[in-house]
């Protein structure tokens, strides 16, 4: 909030801006990226249960995501294959069934 990067009250809702029956993208309301995350690994995991494989990608979040392994170390423990990537703006999660 210091640094004005987070908003002590953010204005928008986290929610599926688009969404296939393998892919979404979820726009994050300027929220903390690791409540975002949690709601992206945990679609892209039901996603790729039910497909075979997903593709998530996160935008308009604020602050970090907290350590990408935790992430990953989740989508193993769900029997699956996954990478999560990050970069300035936007977290991509890629997950195959295994």
């Amino acid at each position: 909030m210091v640094a004005g990067t987070l908003a002590p009250r953010p204005s928008g809702e986290i929610k599926v801006t688009r969404e296939t029956g393998v892919s979404a993208l979820i726009d994050g309301g300027q929220r903390i990226g690791m409540a975002i995350m949690r709601q992206a690994v945990d679609l892209a995991i039901k996603k790729a249960k039910i497909s075979g494989m997903a593709v998530v990608g996160l935008t308009n979040y604020a602050s970090a995501t907290g350590a990408l392994g935790v992430w990953g170390r989740d989508i193993a423990r769900n029997g699956l294959i996954g990478m999560v990537f990050s970069q300035v703006s936007e977290i991509f999660l890629f997950i195959l069934h295994s």
